[in-house]
C-alpha cells in the first residue's frame, strides 16, 4: 500500500482496488458499514469509484469540497481524488462501493474530455438532482452483485450510460479543473487540520490550534490551506458545520438550538448564520422545505 508521510504520524494513503484485468470492474461483496467514528486518514484512489448509500447519512470530504450525503445519493470519485467521509453523529452509515478501470471499458478515441476525471465531476449526487445518473449506478450495482448470465456486456453498457450521464452532470455543473491534489505536496502540510475539523467540528476550533497542528506559522497554515482548499481554515470549518447541521435538521426532530451545540456553534445566532451563507435559508425554512419534499 502506497503511503505519503505527513506530519503528526498521518498519512494520506492510496487504497488499491485488485481488479481482473480481463473486466476490471469490482463491486464489493460486502456493505460497507462506515462508523461516527474520527477518521484516521485521507485516501485516494487509481481508478474510478462509485458508491451507493444504503443506509444513513454524513459528510463527504471530496477533492476541496465538503458534501453532505443521505439514503439514495451516490459518490462519483475519479482516479487521485483525496477523500473521506463521516457518518452524522451517533449513527453510522452503510454503503456499496465499485471500482471500474474507466480507460479499459471506455474507447475514449471520440471522446474529447480526459478520462482521468481532471475535467469531470467528482462528489455527491442526490436523486433529485440527476435521478437517470443515480439510478443508473444502482442498476450497475445491482448487476454486478447478481452474477447473471451476460454479466459483462450488460455491466459495460450501464458504464458507458453512467459516463455519458457525467459528461452531462459536469457540463451542467460546470467543472473547472482547479484541484490536483497529489500534484500539489501542500496538501501534505495541510492534512493533520483537515481531519482535525472532520473528527473535532463540534468542538471549539482555533485557527493558531490547527497551524501548530501542522507545525505551521499561522500566516504560512492560512497562505497553504487557501492554495489547496481555494477558502479558508474558518469557511472551510463553518461549511462543515452547516452541512452536519443540514443532516440534523432532516434526519432528526433536535430543536434547531440543539443542532447549533451539536455542531459547534457557541450559539443559534452563529449558527443560523453560518447555515443562511452556505444553503441561502434559515434552518428553519430549510427543515420545513426538506420535509415537504419528502411527503
Amino acid at each position: 500500500m502506497q503511503k505519503k508521510a505527513i506530519s503528526n504520524s498521518l498519512t494520506v494513503k492510496c487504497l488499491p482496488v485488485p481488479l481482473d484485468p480481463e473486466f476490471p470492474v469490482h463491486c464489493s461483496d460486502d456493505v460497507y458499514d462506515l462508523p461516527a467514528l474520527p477518521v484516521t486518514y485521507l485516501h485516494y484512489h487509481s481508478s474510478l469509484e462509485l458508491g451507493v448509500c444504503l443506509e444513513g447519512s454524513g459528510v463527504f470530504y471530496i477533492g476541496s469540497q465538503t458534501f453532505s450525503f443521505s439514503q439514495g445519493d451516490v459518490s462519483i470519485i475519479f482516479p487521485n481524488i483525496i477523500h473521506i467521509a463521516q457518518s452524522a453523529q451517533e449513527k453510522g452509515s452503510k454503503w456499496r462501493f465499485i471500482t471500474v478501470d474507466l480507460p479499459h471499458i471506455i474507447d475514449n478515441s471520440k471522446i474529447s474530455t480526459p478520462l482521468d476525471g481532471s475535467m469531470l465531476y467528482s462528489g455527491i449526487v442526490s436523486s433529485t438532482e440527476a435521478p437517470t445518473l443515480t439510478e443508473s449506478i444502482q442498476r450497475l450495482m445491482e448487476e454486478l452483485i447478481c452474477q447473471k448470465e451476460y454479466r459483462s456486456s450488460a455491466a459495460s453498457a450501464w458504464i458507458h450510460l453512467i459516463f455519458v450521464e457525467i459528461l452531462r452532470y459536469s457540463e451542467q455543473k460546470d467543472i473547472l479543473p482547479t484541484f490536483d491534489p497529489l500534484s500539489d505536496q501542500k496538501i501534505e502540510k495541510i492534512s493533520p487540520a483537515i481531519l482535525h475539523i472532520t473528527r473535532h467540528y463540534n468542538e471549539s476550533i482555533r485557527i493558531q490550534d490547527l497551524a501548530s497542528l501542522c507545525s505551521l506559522s499561522v500566516t504560512a497554515f492560512r497562505r497553504n490551506f487557501i492554495a489547496v482548499m481555494d477558502i479558508a481554515p474558518h469557511e472551510y470549518l463553518n461549511r462543515v458545520r452547516a452541512n452536519m447541521g443540514a443532516i440534523l435538521l432532516i434526519k432528526s426532530t433536535l430543536p434547531v438550538a440543539d443542532i447549533a451545540y451539536e455542531v459547534g456553534c457557541s450559539s443559534i445566532s452563529t449558527f443560523n448564520r453560518i447555515f443562511k451563507e452556505y444553503y441561502h435559508t434559515t434552518p428553519i425554512a430549510y427543515r420545513i422545505s426538506q420535509r415537504q419534499q419528502n411527503k
